[in-house]
């Protein structure tokens, strides 16, 4: 007769669900919000800087400060909401109050006809970011062991990555089926995107659950103690050394602009418009099937193994798009792009719970967040001045830096090791 799992331990799916085995069911409605949301967010996300490019005329250099500003508008605010969502023992609030933002600001992207609108939305919509993503990640990291914690941040990547996939589909075939021009396809598809925001709101309401917290005694000492007691040597390498990579990450939509170029022809856009969205799809569906795998290999593996395994992949990639001039060679490195995301993108939230006890997860997962918009900011304004600097190559100096950048942050990984030696297994949960 199996025994019941202890009161205070995380909840637990049947053992036949293999894909879900040992992830608690917060992080599968997690997930669903996040697959609604994505499948809102990414069937204009990517588009946008070709939307500011092609149809409002916009420079790129601007582009590059509109992304890196909404980036870091979003990442500086991750550190206060999860601060006081540890503070109150509460996350449902910001999640509500965070996907309703970005719920509210995409419709009027439809209507936008300047460059500071885009930058207006884009900023509202990244707050609503800001304000949910380190209460959200604090809160799977709670309702998971340290056994299973990997896979539980790769099984909420893979379902928002599904939700990615299924709007870029989704985009391409709008963008493939509605006639007219650029500028109406566009705007049409962000009318269309605004709809699933509706049910993000919905499902935050009705269906997402958090434990109550006992309530939580003063810590001794003052807030600067205590911080101090949060950000250990270990995290604040890993902090350093996520600086590094974001400041070699810019936006996706310069990849997509570089793919745009190519595929385009003489138009630059025209035939090639919808099959942007097909790109990126590829992307997207690959995270999506190996999230979850990448994850609970980080697990058995050790996170330091998958995270340097990823960011090689990443300076591949950077390298391949640079000097990329076959259209379909954009399809296979989007692939491996996807692989990346996979590889990275559930491990590294892992990994700082794997550092942080759990009564200080939302500030420390804020705090890595901020640290990587911080450098995304750099990174995109980095990338769209070296585009237009024809005499040193443009694209290829642009992404040929993002790639030198991720091989830095790998040899940092290398030497400073902040996670020791072992497999996370092999580890104790704080």
């Amino acid at each position: 007769m199996s025994s019941s799992p202890p009161q205070s331990g995380p909840d637990r799916l049947p053992s036949k669900h293999r894909f879900l085995d040992g992830v608690p069911p917060t992080v599968i409605l997690l997930g669903a919000v996040s697959f609604l949301n994505d499948l809102s967010s990414e069937m204009i996300g990517d588009l946008i800087p070709i939307f500011l490019s092609q149809v409002l005329g916009t420079a790129t250099v601007v582009i590059g400060l509109i992304e890196g500003v909404v980036a870091a508008a979003s990442s500086l605010l991750r550190p206060l909401s999860g601060w006081v969502s540890d503070h109150t023992g509460r996350r449902k609030p910001w999640l509500l109050v965070g996907y309703w933002m970005a719920a509210c600001a995409r419709p009027i992207m439809a209507v936008s006809t300047a460059g500071w609108h885009i930058l207006g939305l884009r900023f509202a919509d990244r707050v609503g970011k800001g304000l949910r993503s380190a209460p959200r990640d604090a809160l799977i990291a709670d309702s998971t062991t340290v056994e299973n914690r990997g896979k539980s941040f790769g099984v909420h990547r893979a379902l928002d990555n599904a939700g990615a996939a299924l709007g870029l589909l989704a985009a391409a075939l709008v963008l493939w089926a509605v006639a007219g021009s650029a500028t109406f396809k566009l705007r049409t598809l962000f009318w269309a995107a605004s709809v699933p925001g509706i049910a993000v709101i919905a499902l935050i309401i009705w269906a997402v659950r958090e434990k109550p917290d006992p309530p939580r005694q003063k810590p001794p000492g003052t807030q600067a103690d205590r911080l101090r007691s949060i950000l250990t040597p270990p995290l604040l390498k890993w902090y350093l050394i996520v600086f590094v990579f974001w400041l070699g990450n810019s936006a996706d939509g310069f990849l997509l602009l570089k793919a745009a170029s190519v595929m385009g022809g003489e138009s630059k856009l025209g035939a090639a418009l919808w099959q942007m969205p097909l790109l990126a799809f590829v992307m997207s569906a690959v995270a999506a099937v190996f999230s979850s795998h990448a994850g609970a290999a980080s697990d058995t593996l050790g996170r330091r193994r998958v995270l340097l395994l990823g960011w090689l992949l990443y300076a591949a990639c950077y390298a391949g798009f640079a000097f990329a001039r076959a259209p379909w060679v954009f399809y296979v490195l989007f692939g491996v792009y996807g692989l990346y995301y996979a590889l990275t993108g559930g491990v590294e939230r892992a990994l700082v719970s794997d550092l942080t006890p759990k009564g200080a997860r939302g500030t420390a997962l804020g705090a890595y967040q901020c640290v990587a918009g911080v450098a995304a900011l750099a990174a995109s304004v980095i990338c769209g001045w070296l585009w237009g600097i024809e005499v040193i190559g443009g694209p290829k100096a642009a992404l040929g830096f993002g790639a030198l950048c991720s091989l830095a942050a790998a040899a940092l990984l290398l030497i400073l090791n902040p996670m020791g030696a072992r497999p996370t297994r092999a580890e104790k949960s704080p």
